[in-house]
């Protein structure tokens, strides 16, 4: 079964119709049936997150198209996914924006600290 099949599997499972988890996860219906045909490769991070957030299930066993797992808290797994797949087509230096945002929320957190 592919990872797509695995996931339409689980839409019929828990909700019965596409159209009714397309409205419950808050994601357009034919975004879902395009999952469907083209794949999940490719699917935005804000996407595979509301699936497995209406589905109840992790990105790692949606992505790998396991049997559904029980969700959990995002990890930094989960994070770390969704942010590769955010900026893999960013230019190089937008990827370094991002890095120097990253270092500069940090050092903010460390000032609170230290507070």
């Amino acid at each position: 079964m592919t990872r797509e099949e695995h996931l339409k599997a689980l839409i019929i499972e828990q909700y019965g119709t596409v159209s009714k988890f397309a409205q419950a996860a808050g994601i357009p219906q034919n975004t879902i049936r395009n999952i469907f045909v083209r794949g999940l490769d490719g699917v935005g991070a804000g996407t595979v997150v509301k699936i497995c957030s209406a589905l109840n299930v992790d990105v790692e066993s949606l992505m790998a198209g396991s049997p559904a797992a029980p969700k959990h808290d995002i990890t930094f797994d989960d994070f770390t996914y969704a942010m590769h797949n955010e900026m893999k087509d960013l230019p190089p230096e937008k990827k370094e924006m991002l890095l120097n945002m990253a270092r500069f929320f940090n050092e903010e957190l460390q000032k609170e600290k230290a507070d």
